[in-house]
C-alpha cells in the first residue's frame, strides 16, 4: 500500500510540472538571447544616425519588419537570435533623407555580408 502510494504520488507530481510547464511555459534565461551591435557609417568613416534597421526571416515570411534606427552614434543592438540566424536577411535605409549627413542608398544583407559589424553606407 505504502509502495502504491508513493507511486501515485509521483505521478502527481509529474502531471502538476507538466501542467503548470503547459500553462506558462518554459522559463528561458534571457542572458541567452546576447545582443550584437552594428555601427553605419559613410564612407570618410562619419557615424549616421537615424537609419532605420528592418529584418525579414526569409523561412517564415516575405515581410519586413521594422527593427529600430541607430542611435547619435550610429549604432543599434539587434538580439543574436535575429542577427545570427542565416534566414534573415537586414536592411538599412536613410529615412530623413540630409539630415543626417546625407542622402544615403538603401543597402540589404545578413550577419555574413559584413566585417566587424560594421556598415559602410554609400551616399546617393
Amino acid at each position: 500500500m505504502k509502495r502504491l502510494s508513493k507511486i501515485l504520488r509521483i505521478l502527481a507530481t509529474g502531471s502538476l510540472t507538466m501542467l503548470l510547464q503547459a500553462c506558462y511555459g518554459v522559463v528561458m534565461r534571457m542572458d541567452d538571447f546576447d545582443t550584437t551591435f552594428l555601427k553605419a557609417i559613410d564612407t570618410n568613416g562619419e557615424e549616421i544616425p537615424e537609419l532605420r534597421i528592418s529584418y525579414q526571416n526569409k523561412t517564415y515570411t516575405s515581410n519586413w519588419e521594422v527593427y529600430g534606427s541607430t542611435d547619435e552614434f550610429g549604432e543599434i543592438g539587434i538580439e543574436n537570435q535575429i542577427y545570427l540566424d542565416s534566414n534573415t536577411n537586414l536592411k538599412i535605409e536613410d529615412i530623413d533623407g540630409e539630415k543626417n549627413h546625407g542622402d544615403f542608398v538603401t543597402k540589404t544583407f545578413t550577419h555574413n555580408d559584413i566585417l566587424n559589424n560594421t556598415v559602410e553606407m554609400i551616399k546617393k
